[in-house]
Order: structure tokens, then sequence, then C-alpha cells
């Protein structure tokens, strides 16, 4: 892993009412606006839950779960998962 790794790529959630209308790639939350900076990585090892997660569950890229949180197919297409 490099010192400084940089993003995959930077996707962003908003709310319906402040959703961009120009044409920009986006995910919904009906909650916030969040900004998600997006890393592929390949585990070496089964990765644990820290913090304040309960539990983690990963996925083959080609088996995930239907339906996926709005936006969510998009930015795995984007980082080139699916």
């Amino acid at each position: 892993m490099p010192l400084n790794p940089q993003p995959g790529y930077v996707y962003e959630w908003f709310p319906p009412s402040v959703a961009p209308s120009d044409g920009t790639a986006f995910g919904s939350d009906p909650r916030k606006h969040a900004i998600g900076l997006s890393f592929v990585i390949e585990l070496e090892e089964e990765a644990l839950a820290q913090n304040e997660a309960l539990a983690f569950k990963y996925y083959d890229p080609r088996e995930l779960p239907s339906p996926l949180w709005p936006g969510c197919a998009e930015l795995l297409a984007r980082l080139g998962l699916i």
C-alpha cells in the first residue's frame, strides 16, 4: 500500500431536494449530502469489524445483493468492479 493512497473515485450522494440537474452522476440519500472517497483493495486476510461497525460482509462484485443502495451500482461500475 502506498504511503499516500489516493481514491479510485470520488462519488457524491444527495437528497432529492438538492440533487444536481447538470448530468453529474450521483447516488440518492434522502438523509443528507455525502461524499465518498472510494478505494479498491485486495484483502490479504479476513477483515474484522472495528469501532462503530457491528459487522462487515464482503461480496464478490459478481454476486452483489439486490437491491443496492441507490447509486452504488453506478459507483461500482465507475471503479471497474461491475
